[in-house]
């Protein structure tokens, strides 16, 4: 346990427990003078509400929400979050709780589960995992067979009674992780464990709504990590101390975010408006480690760094506070991963969640409205309905190569050698160059 975090973090304050509101939203459509209602439960409204509404002889009225802003795609009971506020819990218990007083096994076996594990139950757990960590000789040989780009160095082969996470730091070091350092990366997994419907866990759930099988399912959030959007902030965050190299340099840094000729990577969220629960306990964790291990240049830079944007009004209008991509690229670097291997670190952590999700998602009744296979709409914006015969005139039209003007009939297509440079026949035919 580390020291530095018992007893310091005070669990979140309660809300009202869930109620089934009769109120609705009363809409008027000014195309047509009707009035409809749309009910609202739990502070949402169903989207096929508004398949009542319609001009006369038109389609439906739908929503358009780029990026799913503001829109729902499921229910879930697996975690919860208020973004104003900066409340997280699995499963109801908040994250400050979770990461002062559990291990990464509990967390996981909350989180798919739905309950906390007795002891019997998390002996039995632990047992299950321990005699799935051996990896198969099949997989080893074709992981052999792989290029090498890195060290080329042989298999460590798992410690299971060091636990996963310590079981895990062996393996990279081939040598007994430390106490300290172990629990440390362990609050990193549970605070990386899960976070309710982001880019990978959405991507998740949308393959296995196909009735894909669990691993082409995981495999879909592991790509949408590939993306440096969701999978390498704090990589990007790490590039950025880098940059600014010395504590001496953070002022005008700054100054450059001011004038857009910067980013300031590792604060903001898209959910919290308020400081990420999760950055608390980082930056609590990432002070027990440079304790343990000593300050870095990096270190000393990223502390400079939040202090001067949390003393600036710019930043703290804005609501721009450290989320948890800032401290944790400080953690792992001192730790001694590489910044590409961050991915990997979030991709071993999220696949708690991402069974949780996967769980939950088979286990609704397959004709129940959120088993359905997710099926979006769009919005056409293309050209309206072309002929035939208007193609036909367009492929006898006379082609603009680059050295030669020539009419060329789609029958002599076949004959030459070099692809039409014009984009508008480059599709359709071919003409000498």
């Amino acid at each position: 346990m580390l020291g530095a975090l018992k007893g310091q973090l005070s669990p979140a304050i309660a809300l009202s427990e869930e109620y089934e509101s009769r109120q609705s939203l009363r809409i008027i459509d000014e195309r047509t003078g009707k009035e409809y209602k749309v009910p609202i439960r739990h502070n949402t409204v169903e989207a096929k509400g508004f398949l009542q509404i319609r001009a006369p002889g038109g389609p439906p009225l739908h929503v358009l929400d780029p990026g799913l802003m503001n829109t729902c795609v499921a229910g879930s009971r697996i975690s919860f979050i208020d973004g104003e506020k900066g409340i997280l819990r699995y499963r109801g218990y908040p994250i400050e709780h979770l990461a002062e007083k559990s291990s990464y096994e509990e967390v996981v076996f909350l989180l798919i589960y739905g309950d906390m594990p007795t002891p019997h139950q998390l002996e039995e757990f632990v047992s299950k995992l321990a005699l799935l960590s051996a990896m198969p000789e099949q997989i080893k040989s074709l992981i052999r067979s792989f290029d090498r780009h890195a060290e080329g160095l042989s298999f460590v082969e798992p410690q299971t009674d060091l636990g996963l996470v310590g079981s895990f730091l062996q393996m990279i070091d081939n040598a007994p992780p430390s106490p300290t350092i172990a629990r440390a990366l362990e609050v990193l997994m549970i605070l990386h464990a899960e976070h309710e419907m982001n880019c990978s866990t959405a991507a998740v759930r949308h393959v296995a709504s196909s009735h894909a099988d669990l691993y082409i399912s995981l495999a879909a959030g592991v790509a949408a990590l590939y993306g440096p959007r969701h999978g390498a902030a704090n990589e990007a965050a790490v590039r950025m101390l880098r940059r600014i190299a010395a504590p001496s340099h953070v002022p005008q840094f700054l100054e450059n975010v001011k004038r857009r000729e910067e980013k300031l990577m590792g604060f903001g969220h898209r959910i919290y408006k308020s400081y990420d629960p999760r950055a608390f306990i980082v930056r609590q964790v990432a002070r027990v480690v440079f304790a343990t291990l000593g300050p870095s240049d990096l270190s000393n830079v990223a502390t400079a760094l939040e202090k001067a944007a949390l003393k600036d009004v710019y930043f703290t209008s804005r609501r721009l506070y450290p989320n948890i991509d800032f401290y944790s690229g400080v953690v792992y670097t001192q730790l001694g991963f590489a910044p590409n291997s961050f991915p990997l670190l979030f991709a071993v952590a999220r696949l708690a969640g991402w069974a949780a999700h996967l769980n939950e998602y088979h286990q609704m009744a397959p004709n129940a409205e959120e088993a359905r296979m997710v099926r979006p709409l769009q919005v056409y914006r293309g050209q309206g309905e072309r002929r035939e015969e208007i193609l036909r005139k367009e492929r006898e039209q006379v082609c603009l190569a680059p050295n030669r003007l020539r009419r060329v009939p789609r029958c002599m297509a076949k004959q030459k050698v070099q692809k039409c440079k014009h984009p508008r026949f480059c599709h359709v035919i071919e003409c000498y160059g």
